[in-house]
């Protein structure tokens, strides 16, 4: 079902999607921010092999990303953040499905199923991984990388 992982490529949550994605034989892609092009060392080196772009007005590739998406996961310990805010407004402006998990609360492996069963409601092809980043979440990067494996393996991919 899953054809493409887009996301902003951030330390965390993002970045972990778009390594999961391409371990699994995924397409990536997604738009990074200007800024976190130019701050982020790991982004100069690896956004080419990504299918990534550089949103040169800095501030419009959160909303490139939920709008060439059919949805949206958000993995995050904090909702609240800045981040997270922003993708919640730029999600309910664009009717976007989202399915929001946290690694604190959530078990990965009973969230298999229904995140599953969510894609496939809503036929997501092109699928947008995004939350906290692990300044936020300590960790949030290993929790999304391992729900992502198990997701994309109970999906058939």
């Amino acid at each position: 079902m899953i054809k493409k992982l887009f996301s902003g490529g951030q330390p965390g949550a993002d970045r972990a999607g778009l390594m999961a994605a391409r371990k699994m034989g995924i397409q990536t892609g997604g738009w990074v921010s200007a800024r976190d092009f130019e701050t982020d060392p790991w982004l100069w080196y690896h956004f080419g092999k990504f299918g990534m772009k550089v949103d040169e007005r800095g501030s419009g590739s959160s909303e490139k990303n939920i709008k060439v998406a059919k949805g949206t996961i958000r993995v995050a310990t904090d909702f609240g953040t800045r981040a997270e805010r922003k993708s919640l407004k730029l999600l309910l402006k664009h009717e976007k499905p989202f399915y929001d998990l946290n690694p604190a609360t959530d078990s990965s492996k009973v969230y298999v199923e229904a995140v599953a069963d969510w894609i496939l409601r809503h036929e997501i092809r092109i699928l947008n991984v995004s939350g906290n980043s692990e300044r936020v979440c300590e960790g949030i990067s290993g929790w999304t990388n391992r729900f992502l494996g198990r997701l994309f393996r109970r999906l058939g991919l």
